[in-house]
């Protein structure tokens, strides 16, 4: 059985598809595309990307179940680990989009935003058992200052 990278890039260069224009499509980041193309990474896991990329290919029903089979089989057999790191690189992929939209933030907004990624970066690293320190006590005090604790929970 050919792995889903393999396909990917079969229907893809098929259906001469470049991986801008389908990235475009899917309105992802390009490298997003790459990554899963390559072998990388794998295709965002409880959404509906996979169909989303069927369609934005113009793939028939046959290959979309070919391509679905693929990627279940890979994910059977992707390590712990290697799932983790995997979601790490999808929050990336997001965040630069969401970088994209900050230029239109405020200097105290874009403060409050850190304070809340800082915030919730420590929770996940202590949940891990990564950190066993409390979160920097002026932390909090900022952004309840600025009356956005809503940011955080």
């Amino acid at each position: 059985m050919a792995s889903f990278k393999d396909l990917f890039h079969f229907y893809r260069r098929t259906k001469k598809v470049r991986q801008k224009v389908l990235a475009g499509r899917l309105r992802v980041d390009p490298s997003l595309i790459s990554a899963i193309e390559c072998g990388r990474r794998l295709p965002p896991a409880g959404s509906d990307f996979l169909q989303r990329l069927c369609n934005a290919l113009g793939l028939n029903e046959i290959e979309t179940a070919q391509l679905g089979v693929a990627l279940n089989a890979e994910r059977c057999a992707v390590p712990t680990e290697q799932a983790s790191t995997d979601a790490v690189d999808e929050q990336l992929v997001k965040l630069r989009g969401i970088l994209r939209g900050l230029d239109e933030l405020s200097h105290p907004e874009l403060e409050v935003v850190q304070l809340a990624l800082d915030w919730r970066l420590w929770g996940e690293k202590r949940s891990r058992g990564k950190v066993r320190s409390a979160m920097p006590s002026g932390a909090m005090t900022q952004v309840e200052q600025r009356g956005e604790t809503a940011m955080c929970s």
